[in-house]
């Protein structure tokens, strides 16, 4: 990766990322009030110890990969066309997932290893012009507690005056309705948004991870065999009516390498190791694997200097989202009905 900024920022808790903190502790608790209100009993809590009991946390560099294999096959009728994919930090082997643009702002949780949803939501008057991408990562600097981001960044025509990420904390219930395939509403107050704009002006965006910092990595979907990557600091700015957000160009990815210009080069999705010692990036017809000694912390520009896998991409019509479980699994899905859920393995 050609990157023309400065290294890695490590950022310490302001007085505004601990407001910020207190703030999603009181939409979590939102979110458990509007859980316990819809429930008629029979409600699922999430295992003791999460979200600290995550699979392979240890920061160990994986060049040899097992798969693609199936994992599950997804046959729920509104599963279509989905373009995000992002495992829970709260459910052990559960996964959220979303559809692209077009459809209901509804987020559901499937199982890995049944491709069956578990629960809906629909995120009531969430902003949904085209939703293209999931992560799980911290709420804030300061608050390691498990956020759901959804990236509404697509542009195809690259005209939108602003972007947004909406973010929403994991909920420690699933609802008996919710379970049911009953979609429960999340009241605005316990979602936020953050509306942000590009530096040199609209960007087709179908890519998003974000950080053991709980900064935002933003990557373009391009023609040429490049993809512009930006970084975005979510501290602030989160459901407020002034100014916008501004992201911060960190530089150039150069996809060109395996010989897969064009559309095969089109980044259409990314996703970071919960321990930051990996990123992986998605094109139309490749999977990257970077792998690093330290944590991801702030994008450093020494990732182009990183050892790059290429896995062989699953045999899929429309590839779109990339997920890490740890760091010694990557899952993908495509678009279509009954996507099938691949999996890649580090090899022991």
């Amino acid at each position: 990766m050609n990157v023309d900024a400065a290294g890695p920022m490590v950022a310490s808790p302001s007085r505004a990322s601990r407001h910020f903190a207190t703030a999603v502790a009181a939409a979590v608790a939102a979110v458990v009030g509007a859980v316990s209100a819809c429930d008629k009993g029979g409600s699922e809590r999430a295992p003791a110890g999460s979200p600290a009991a995550r699979p392979g946390l240890a920061s160990t560099e994986c060049r040899a990969w097992v798969g693609p294999t199936v994992a599950a096959v997804v046959t729920h009728s509104e599963l279509d066309e989905l373009s995000g994919l992002a495992a829970s930090a709260r459910w052990p082997g559960l996964f959220w997932t979303h559809n692209d643009g077009g459809h209901k702002p509804r987020v559901y949780l499937i199982d890995g290893s049944t491709g069956s949803v578990r629960a809906t939501f629909k995120l009531d008057k969430a902003p949904k012009a085209d939703w293209e991408d999931a992560a799980v990562g911290p709420c804030a600097p300061a608050d390691p507690s498990p956020c759901l981001y959804i990236a509404d960044t697509g542009d195809n025509e690259r005209s939108r005056g602003a972007a947004e990420i909406v973010r929403w904390p994991e909920p420690n219930v699933l609802p008996a309705a919710a379970r049911a395939q009953e979609p429960v509403e999340i009241a605005a107050g316990a979602w936020q948004a953050l509306a942000f704009s590009y530096p040199d002006g609209p960007q087709d965006v179908e890519a998003m991870a974000v950080l053991t910092d709980a900064r935002v990595v933003l990557l373009t979907k391009q023609d040429d065999g490049f993809s512009a990557v930006y970084r975005l600091d979510v501290a602030e700015g989160w459901n407020r009516a002034g100014p916008i957000a501004s992201a911060e160009r960190l530089g150039t990815l150069d996809l060109r390498t395996d010989g897969a210009g064009g559309q095969g080069a089109r980044v259409t999705g990314a996703s970071a190791a919960p321990d930051g010692s990996h990123f992986a990036v998605r094109t139309s017809a490749t999977l990257r694997v970077f792998a690093g000694t330290g944590p991801l912390v702030g994008m450093p520009s020494a990732l182009g200097a990183w050892p790059v896998t290429l896995l062989a991409p699953p045999s899929e019509p429309q590839g779109e989202a990339v997920s890490w479980r740890g760091v010694r699994e990557l899952w993908t899905v495509g678009e279509g009905k009954t996507p099938p859920l691949y999996r890649y393995t580090c090899a022991p």
